[in-house]
């Protein structure tokens, strides 16, 4: 994939642009998605990643995201969500959707007369995900969406099986396990020139 357009350190690929990245900041993030390369499955823990993000002055193109982060060949995009019945919420996964993931959606269910996020089923699904990419003999890459070091396991079975395994996340909510099991981990701030665009 990777065939978005830089000119100058901005992303012309996302819908807005992120002008004031310094140089070695881009540099890094050019150099972390060039090693995804060959065939590459995304695996997103939407929960993790919009926990994470909630507070964040930007927030993540996922269209950006398969672009620069999908390898040579995209296998699959999948992502793992807790769905609410929100209209905003169901439009931007039709929207997915329609840019080829694959929304795994499960429930919000009632804790203490609340309705919260199923976290439980998505943590599971994720490492599904990535231990389905892992005995695919056509991925090469895994790279995981999710600072959660509930998924150490199962990057240190796909790294067993052969694969390379990249672990994106949110700066300061990157678990330690989680990172020494990676083949390399970036964080999404730093990813930012890339798969970055801004809240308006």
């Amino acid at each position: 994939m990777r065939n978005a357009r830089l000119d100058c350190g901005t992303n012309t690929h996302a819908a807005t642009t992120y002008q004031s990245s310094p140089h070695s900041t881009l540099s890094a993030a050019l150099a972390f998605v060039e090693a995804i390369d060959g065939s590459t499955s995304l695996v997103v823990d939407n929960s993790n990643v919009f926990r994470g993000g909630y507070d964040r002055d930007f927030r993540i193109d996922f269209d950006a995201v398969q672009n620069f982060l999908g390898g040579d060949f995209l296998k699959s995009a999948a992502m793992s969500v807790s769905q609410a019945a929100r209209p905003n919420q169901i439009a931007f996964y039709e929207h997915l959707k329609r840019s080829g993931w694959h929304i795994h959606g499960f429930g919000l269910h009632a804790h203490s007369g609340e309705l919260t996020e199923n976290e439980m089923r998505v943590d599971g699904d994720v490492r599904k995900l990535i231990r389905a990419a892992a005995n695919a003999n056509d991925c090469q890459n895994v790279v995981v969406m999710s600072g959660d070091g509930g998924m150490t396991n199962a990057v240190k079975d796909a790294r067993r099986a052969g694969k390379r395994v990249f672990v994106i996340a949110w700066e300061g909510t990157l678990h330690p396990a989680l990172a020494a099991a990676a083949t390399n981990y970036m964080t999404i701030d730093e990813l930012r020139p890339l798969i970055g665009r801004s809240l308006h």
